[in-house]
């Protein structure tokens, strides 16, 4: 814009002046902050295909039966015998699924998600220990993204 014939450049002026350029890149803070988005997208993508899989399993009715004990069948019994809980969790699973495989909505997600994680951790490790490898890695994942997540979860947390 032009004022009187003569440039108007205070907006620049007020632009330029915010603008920080150091020095000397910081090469170790770059490479940590690729290092920690690559291992978001590893963990993501692992968690989701986990949850996606599993949920397209039990849809398509090629959930494998494994051989339980007597207190871990009791479990699951119960809970295919309210008929509506296995369902509801399994669409809650494709969904964070997706949503964890695409990238979209990360921090609830992550946050949705949870305790569905912690109980199959939770099972495994005291109803059927022999398949708890894997809820270690899932929990893991779960714990390293809400991490990776945590200055979103900040106001959230915070006492008013």
């Amino acid at each position: 814009m032009y004022r009187h014939g003569i440039p108007d450049v205070t907006g620049i002026q007020k632009y330029t002046d915010t603008i920080r350029i150091p020095l000397r890149p910081n090469f170790a803070a770059n490479q940590n902050y690729l290092t920690m988005k690559i291992a978001v997208i590893i963990a993501r993508v692992v968690l989701g295909l986990v949850y996606a899989s599993s949920s397209i399993f039990f849809f398509l009715g090629m959930m494998p039966k494994a051989e339980l004990g007597e207190t871990a069948g009791t479990f699951v019994g119960g809970l295919a015998a309210s008929g509506y809980l296995m369902p509801l969790v399994k669409v809650i699973e494709l969904a964070c699924g997706v949503a964890l495989i695409s990238g979209r909505f990360l921090p609830l997600t992550t946050v949705v998600i949870f305790p569905i994680t912690l109980n199959v951790f939770l099972f495994h490790a005291f109803l059927a220990p022999e398949g708890v490898a894997v809820p270690i890695v899932m929990m893991a994942a779960n714990l390293f993204l809400a991490y990776a997540n945590l200055e979103k979860y900040q106001p959230m947390l915070a006492l008013k």
